[in-house]
C-alpha cells in the first residue's frame, strides 16, 4: 500500500495519537534515573502533549466544517435554502477564531531541540491553517460561499500533505497512532517509514512529486463536482478561484518532473506521465478561458476532457511504471 493511500486514510486526525507512551521509558531505571535524563523525558512528554491538543483541535474544526458543508448535508433542498443554512451555522461555529487559537498554543509550545526543525515546520502550518481559518470568516461575512468551499479545499489539501513532506521519520512516530483505524489493516508505522520504490531513487522522487500534486489537486477539483448550497453561477466562481492555485500546482509538477532523467526502462512511462500533465495543464487552460467567458456547459465540457485525459493515461501507461507511481491508480 502506497504511502499517500495511508496518508489519505489517516489525514489530520493523526491528532488522536497516544503520544504520551513515552511516559513509560523510565520504568526499568527505577530510582537509578539521573535527573538530566529524566527532565529530557518530561519535557518531551509536554511537548508531544501540546502538540496532540493542538492537532486534536484541529482534527475537530475539520469535523465541524465537514458537517456543515460535507457530503452529508442534504442535497434536496435549493441551492440559496442549503447556502443560507451553511453560512448561519459556519457564522456561529468561528472556524477562523478556533484556528487562531491552535496557532497561539503552537507558537507557545516550547519543542526539544532535537526537533526542533520538525518544530519549525509545524509552526509554519499551524500559521497557515489560521490564515485560512481567517479566509473562511471573511468569506462567511461576505455571505459568499464560494470562497468557502475553496479555503475549506486547501485546508483539506494541505493537513493531507503535511505529514508526507513536513516532518522527520521520528518526529512522525511521536504524532501518528500506535494502531490503525478499527477494522484495517494498515500499519501506521508504515507512514512515517522513509519512501522506497521499484524504481530506485528515480521512483522515489516521482511518487513524491505525483503525491504532492495529488493530494494538493484532487480537493481543488472536488469543488466543480460536490459544493453544497451552490447554483452554476457560484460553482464559475468558485472555479475562477481555484484556477491560479491549479495553474501554480501544474507548472511546479511539469518544471519538478523535466528535471528528473529517467532509467531507461522508465522512459516510456515518464513520456507518458510528462503527455499527461501537460494534457492536463491545455484543459485547465480551456477552463480558464470558459470561465472568463461566463459558457458554464464549455467548463464542464473541459472538466469531463480531463477525465477523458486521465482514463487514457491510464491506459496506455506501462505496467511497471503504475508501480512507482501506484496514487494515480488507485493506491495498487
Amino acid at each position: 500500500m502506497s504511502r499517500r493511500t495511508l496518508l489519505l486514510v489517516f489525514g489530520i486526525a493523526i491528532s488522536l495519537a497516544a503520544v504520551a507512551c513515552s511516559s513509560g521509558d523510565s520504568d526499568e531505571a527505577g530510582a537509578t534515573v539521573d535527573a538530566p535524563s529524566a527532565t529530557v523525558v518530561d519535557v518531551e512528554t509536554a511537548y508531544f502533549a501540546g502538540i496532540e491538543e493542538i492537532l486534536e483541535s484541529n482534527d475537530r474544526i475539520g469535523q465541524t466544517m465537514d458537517e456543515l458543508i460535507g457530503d452529508r448535508f442534504p442535497t434536496f433542498a435549493p441551492d440559496n435554502i442549503q447556502a443560507f443554512v451553511i453560512l448561519n451555522f459556519l457564522r456561529e461555529a468561528e472556524i477562523g477564531e478556533r484556528y487562531a487559537e491552535a496557532n497561539v498554543m503552537a507558537q507557545a509550545l516550547v519543542p526539544p531541540e532535537k526537533y526542533a526543525i520538525d518544530h519549525a515546520a509545524f509552526l509554519a502550518r499551524a500559521k497557515q491553517f489560521a490564515e485560512l481559518g481567517v479566509q473562511v470568516d471573511e468569506a462567511v461575512a461576505a455571505d459568499d460561499l464560494a470562497h468557502v468551499h475553496l479555503a475549506r479545499a486547501q485546508i483539506a489539501g494541505q493537513s493531507s500533505l503535511s505529514l508526507l513532506v513536513d516532518f522527520s521519520p521520528e518526529f512522525c512516530r511521536q504524532v501518528v497512532p500506535e494502531e490503525g483505524p478499527p477494522g484495517s489493516d494498515i500499519d501506521p508505522a508504515e507512514i512515517c517509514n522513509p519512501p522506497e520504490s521499484p524504481g530506485g531513487e528515480y521512483g522515489v522522487s516521482v511518487e513524491l512529486l505525483v503525491d504532492k500534486w495529488t493530494m494538493q489537486f484532487g480537493p481543488l477539483v472536488s469543488l466543480s463536482q460536490f459544493a453544497p448550497g451552490m447554483g452554476d453561477d457560484q460553482l464559475m466562481r468558485a472555479t475562477g478561484y481555484i484556477q491560479p492555485l491549479i495553474t501554480n500546482l501544474f507548472e511546479e509538477v511539469t518544471f519538478e518532473l523535466a528535471a528528473l532523467t529517467p532509467p531507461t526502462e522508465y522512459g516510456e512511462g515518464h513520456t507518458i506521465l510528462t503527455q499527461y500533465f501537460d494534457e492536463l495543464f491545455a484543459t485547465s487552460n480551456a477552463i480558464d478561458v470558459a470561465v472568463a467567458e461566463g459558457d458554464f456547459d464549455k467548463m464542464i465540457r473541459e472538466f469531463e476532457r480531463s477525465g477523458e485525459v486521465s482514463d487514457a493515461m491510464q491506459d496506455r501507461m506501462p505496467e511497471n511504471y503504475k508501480e512507482i507511481v501506484p496514487g494515480l491508480f488507485g493506491g495498487l
